[in-house]
């Protein structure tokens, strides 16, 4: 999980309230895909929760806005700009399995670390295995708010554990053979990765915090 400036809500949202518009027709309109657009650059074209990049092979974006407190539990945070988030389409993760029915997963809003409002490096670490775990060296609320965070996202799901532990192999490896000896070294190998899905592993692993 990355930090990211959403930046102004869009007009759109306020006028969606106005109209008394339901999400279902708002989502037909060019201010749906505004909304979209605007989630997807903020977010550096990355899923909030497991930052991996959403644009598809073919140039498609292959992710939806979500709800982070779902519009059936606080209908009147259907068109919150604060609430709004864009996630990938996983079905095993993130978004689409908070809000699968079938996992029942049940959650206060507040529990959940926001990274659009508060520094994700602050709440979690990674280990050598690739999994996203809390900070040893933060409050216990912090820690239980970390724990609850990847519980509803499923963050810990092996398919994404497995590609965060190949990342955390490279940055072993470069240690190991002495590639990343010096602060510069280190420095110009993380500014390599800017646009890798696993720039939170890599920072994390080399004793550096993600702005």
């Amino acid at each position: 999980m990355r930090k990211f400036e959403r930046g102004a809500a869009p007009e759109s949202l306020a006028k969606a309230r106005r109209e008394r518009k339901s999400w279902d027709q708002f989502a037909h309109t060019d201010a749906h895909k505004e909304l979209r657009d605007r989630l997807y650059e903020a977010q550096g074209e990355r899923c909030a929760y497991c930052e991996t990049n959403i644009k598809s092979s073919n140039g498609d974006i292959n992710g939806h806005i979500e709800h982070l407190i779902r519009r059936n539990d606080a209908p009147e945070k259907t068109f919150d700009w604060n609430n709004l988030f864009f996630s990938c389409n996983h079905d095993e993760s993130c978004g689409r399995y908070k809000d699968n029915p079938k996992n029942k997963i049940t959650f206060n809003g507040e529990d959940i670390v926001d990274p659009s409002r508060e520094k994700p490096s602050e709440f979690f670490t990674y280990d050598a295995n690739g999994k996203i775990v809390e900070r040893g060296d933060v409050s216990e609320t912090a820690k239980r708010r970390a724990l609850e965070t990847i519980r509803v996202f499923n963050l810990n799901l092996p398919k994404l554990q497995n590609a965060r532990k190949r990342a955390a192999e490279i940055v072993a490896n470069l240690f190991n053979h002495g590639f990343l000896n010096s602060e510069k070294e280190i420095d110009e190998f993380l500014t390599d990765q800017q646009n890798s899905p696993y720039l939170s592993v890599y920072y994390a692993l080399c004793g550096r915090e993600l702005e």
